[in-house]
């Protein structure tokens, strides 16, 4: 823990699935707890000598704006990439990501919510080399935690090369027609 060199990514290029009145102190905490997973992913990766690169993200992800045909089309070659089956529930969706390659790890603060109660619920990067996504444990049931996950994985491959002056409610749009057409 001590010999990584964390650092906060900048706040543009991370996708939060939380509320968008989120506090500027509650953002930055969840930042710097996923820039802290990113660094020791990474670092683990370059300590094992590991390639630590989903390679089938860049082959999936699309360079131009997805429409609602493709972002279907994709999450289903997704589900064919992962070897699920092309319909039906997703047995395990954590292990099935996970076996194609991303990192997907509890965060711990989860207990912070500000005062009216609101909490984030993911976190990742698309941009970024090494897919790892941040998620929050909340007493729910775990189709939100099932739907958090996809809707990240929807990030880091729809968004990966996707253009940065997107509005915040078309990202978290597509993001959700992923995990939906994901898990259905």
């Amino acid at each position: 823990f001590f010999i990584i060199k964390g650092s906060t990514p900048e706040e543009s290029t991370l996708t939060f699935r939380a509320p968008r009145t989120l506090t500027k102190r509650r953002k930055l905490q969840i930042m710097s707890e996923y820039g802290l997973l990113s660094s020791a992913v990474k670092s683990l990766i370059e300590m094992s000598r590991m390639d630590g690169q989903s390679q089938w993200i860049p082959d999936v992800a699309s360079k131009a704006r997805p429409t609602a045909d493709s972002i279907e089309h994709v999450a289903m070659l997704t589900r064919m990439i992962l070897n699920l089956r092309s319909s039906g529930p997703v047995p395990n969706v954590i292990r099935a990501f996970e076996r194609g390659g991303m990192v997907v790890a509890p965060l711990q603060s989860s207990n912070l919510a500000d005062k009216q109660g609101r909490r984030a619920d993911g976190i990742s990067q698309p941009s970024s080399v090494v897919p790892v996504i941040g998620y929050y444990s909340h007493p729910d049931t775990g189709d939100r935690l099932r739907f958090t996950i996809a809707h990240e994985v929807g990030h880091l491959i729809l968004h990966k090369y996707a253009d940065t002056s997107l509005t915040w409610k078309i990202r978290e749009d597509e993001a959700n027609q992923f995990a939906s057409a994901f898990l259905m």
